[in-house]
C-alpha cells in the first residue's frame, strides 16, 4: 500500500511577523492498493511549508524540504508527495469559540504523525493524547514561541 498525497494549491510565498517565508499549500490524501486507487473525500488540509531562518537571538530553523521544490518550481500543483493525513485526538482547544477535542494534520512519509500534530497545536495549548497519556504536556503551558 502506498500512501500519496496531491498538492491541490499553493500560496504565493508569505512573510511571518518575524521575516521568515513560508507557502501555504493544500493537499488531499490517496491511497494505491497495486493499480487500485481509493481516493480521500475530506476536504483539503493544509499545511504551511517554511524557508531556513535565523531570528534576532542567534536560533536557527530547517527548511522545509518541499519550500524548496515548490519554490524553485520543480513541484507544483497537481503533483505527488510521499505523506498522509492523520487525526489525532487532542486535549481541548477553540476554534471559533467552540470546543475541539480532535486534529487532523498532514504528515510527510520522514516525519512523525505525533510530534508534526503537537508541534501545531502548541499555538493552541492543546497536545495530542494517545489512551491516557497527554504526549506534549509542554503545549498546555503559556509560550510566547510558535514555531
Amino acid at each position: 500500500m502506498t500512501k500519496l498525497l496531491k498538492i491541490v494549491s499553493i500560496s504565493e510565498t508569505k512573510t511571518d511577523t518575524r521575516g521568515r517565508k513560508y507557502v501555504v499549500a493544500s493537499f488531499k490524501g490517496e491511497t494505491y492498493l497495486g493499480n487500485m486507487r481509493i481516493t480521500n473525500n475530506s476536504k483539503p488540509l493544509t499545511r504551511l511549508l517554511w524557508d531556513a531562518f535565523t531570528d534576532e537571538n542567534g536560533n536557527k530553523f530547517s527548511v522545509d524540504p518541499l519550500y524548496t521544490e515548490i519554490t524553485n518550481g520543480s513541484t507544483k500543483v497537481g503533483d505527488f508527495v510521499e505523506g498522509r493525513t492523520e487525526t489525532f485526538q487532542c486535549t481541548q482547544y477553540l476554534i471559533d469559540g467552540k470546543p475541539v477535542t480532535t486534529y487532523s494534520t498532514v504528515v510527510f512519509s520522514n516525519e512523525n504523525g505525533i510530534t508534526v500534530a503537537n508541534r501545531n497545536l502548541k499555538q493552541n495549548k492543546s497536545s495530542v493524547i494517545v489512551g491516557d497519556e497527554v504526549t506534549a504536556p509542554q503545549n498546555l503551558e503559556v509560550s510566547s514561541m510558535v514555531n
